[in-house]
């Protein structure tokens, strides 16, 4: 594969992202709509011009890891709790009464409740990317309302975690669902911990010693590193790459 044809699909991603953003603008709609468009048109299903390979894929997860990254800034380490009563009150209310009520429509079109739970509550999960990309466009990540609806959405994240894990098990052993999601559950409390740690004792003093140099370069290549590299390991340890980008956020928010 040549240069040429490694940056043709970012060549027509940005330039369609551009054009769908202008008309948006234009027609006072959500640059998310028309980035939904754009994709519908430059796709498989319209003119063909993009394939969805693995390019295609790498492209959409860095977007996202960077979006989930800026969300993080905003949303530091201290905010896990002040924000205690969305992630852990208001979150799993919403997940169980949405769930619930498509959980329970599945069941009477005669689905099996395993499935029908597991269709219901994923119907009940947000999509992280655009409501981070609409907080973002109304410049509301840092208000009240946008700082809950980012805590609903790391603990809907933490959902979904468990929700492919049970659907892994749907062809397994059941026994061992219970098991697993404990497994799952205690990765993503060391995540926390250790960003929590990491943003403390490690990339504090790092972006320290980086402001004493007065070099706005090394500032970018560091956080480049870290919210990759973040997203990498939580990838590593079958968490989702968003989580890491958004922890590497708040670690880097602190400072």
């Amino acid at each position: 594969m040549t240069a040429v044809e490694t940056l043709q699909p970012a060549i027509i991603y940005l330039g369609a992202g551009l054009a769908a953003a202008l008309a948006s603008r234009a027609v006072r709609l959500s640059p998310i709509v028309g980035y939904l468009v754009a994709g519908v048109v430059i796709g498989p299903s319209g003119f063909g011009l993009v394939q969805n390979n693995e390019t295609s894929h790498f492209l959409a997860d860095l977007g996202v890891v960077f979006l989930l990254f800026d969300i993080g800034l905003h949303f530091s380490l201290r905010e896990i709790s002040t924000r205690r009563d969305d992630m852990i009150g208001l979150a799993p209310l919403q997940i169980i009464l949405c769930g619930g009520a498509f959980a329970s429509i599945g069941v009477a079109f005669g689905f099996p409740w395993p499935v029908a739970a597991l269709v219901g509550v994923s119907l009940a999960l947000s999509s992280t990317a655009v409501v981070a990309r609409i907080l973002s466009d109304r410049n509301q990540p840092g208000c009240p309302m946008g700082r809950s609806a980012t805590a609903v959405l790391v603990a809907q994240d933490i959902v979904a975690i468990f929700l492919l894990t049970f659907a892994a098990s749907l062809g397994g052993d059941p026994n061992m669902l219970g098991m697993e999601a404990l497994i799952v559950l205690g990765k993503a409390v060391l995540a926390l911990a250790f960003a929590i740690l990491a943003g403390r004792f490690v990339v504090r003093p790092l972006f320290e010693s980086l402001a004493a140099t007065g070099n706005r370069e090394t500032f970018t290549v560091v956080a480049l590193f870290i919210v990759l590299a973040a997203s990498a390991a939580t990838a590593r340890a079958d968490l989702s790459l968003t989580l890491g980008a958004f922890l590497a956020g708040m670690a880097v928010s602190d400072t």
